[in-house]
């Protein structure tokens, strides 16, 4: 959040959809504005799966996100260095998560959904 606070934004934690479709839906985990508009909303995963059709998929999340908020950008933070030791599940064809989040990204952001997956990486 620091990263984001030391370029003039408004962070706020936890926000919330109160409906969605007349469900209830879990929050975005970060939402984060500069001069009061909405730039990113940050949804953070570990071990969701990344498609597919059940309801918690990250991308059914983001495409939820995008749909509900409409922000300028959509960033997915997984702590791959985490995630490659604990889930090393990886789909085939892929070294590790880092990599597989590469392609999902530049996948997605061809179907106009305009996310980017972040990792232990970007934070240093």
């Amino acid at each position: 959040m620091e990263k984001f606070e030391n370029e003039g934004c408004r962070v706020i934690v936890e926000g919330k959809i109160p409906k969605f479709r007349r469900k209830e839906w879990t929050a975005p985990d970060i939402f984060v504005l500069k001069d009061l508009k909405l730039e990113k909303v940050v949804k953070v995963t570990i071990s969701d799966s990344k498609e597919g059709s059940e309801p918690n998929s990250v991308l059914n999340k983001c495409k939820k996100i995008a749909e509900y908020y409409n922000p300028v950008e959509i960033i997915v933070f997984e702590p791959v260095g985490y995630t490659d030791n604990r889930y090393p599940k990886i789909p085939n064809g892929f070294s590790d998560h880092r990599e597989y989040n590469a392609s999902l990204q530049e996948k997605w952001r061809r179907e106009g959904l305009p996310v980017t997956f972040w990792d232990d990486w970007n934070l240093e």
